[in-house]
């Protein structure tokens, strides 16, 4: 294959992504870099600049290799450098968004303070209302509640007066 493109898995061992990513990623940002080789979608070597890489970036094979760190420190401390840079861009990035959560979320339970506010004053307004409401009705219930009371005593006392008035005829 000519060495003038990179494969999908090779840019995504570059970029220490998994090479769905890089697949995703093809139809739309990286779509005006994709070359296809011998039936293999291949990117050029720009898509290293779009994707924040320098253009000399080299694939970083899985096989175990006979140097170790101690063989070439510089490079070693160069790549703990990056990642390490990497970690703080992310740990800065995420930091950001706890504080801006933080306030959505201030927010969100001072607007849920005062919608319970409100609602305990309305409920209250309610009740209040409810009471006016039940004391008009309690007092008509009263007023008829003594009337039918009357009305009932009435009726056995006239009762009471039938009976004795039919046991004075009858004797019963």
């Amino acid at each position: 294959m000519n060495k003038q493109y990179y494969t999908v898995s090779e840019i995504a061992t570059i970029m220490g992504v998994s090479y769905q990513a890089i697949y995703k990623r093809l139809n739309t940002t990286l779509k005006d870099f994709v070359v296809v080789v011998d039936n293999r979608k291949c990117l050029r070597p720009e898509v290293l600049g779009v994707l924040g890489l320098p253009k000399s970036s080299t694939v970083k094979t899985t096989e175990k290799s006979t140097s170790t760190p101690s063989d070439n420190p510089s490079s070693f401390e160069e790549e703990l450098k990056r990642i390490i840079k990497k970690n703080e861009e992310t740990i800065s990035f995420l930091q950001d968004e706890i504080k801006s959560k933080d306030l959505q979320i201030k927010d969100l339970s001072e607007k849920i303070d005062n919608l319970l506010k409100l609602v305990e004053n309305s409920q209250q307004i309610v009740y209040q209302y409810q009471l006016l409401l039940g004391d008009g009705k309690d007092k008509d219930i009263i007023d008829i509640s003594e009337q039918e009371i009357k009305h009932n005593e009435e009726d056995i006392s006239q009762e009471s007066k039938k009976k004795s008035f039919l046991n004075r005829i009858f004797r019963f």
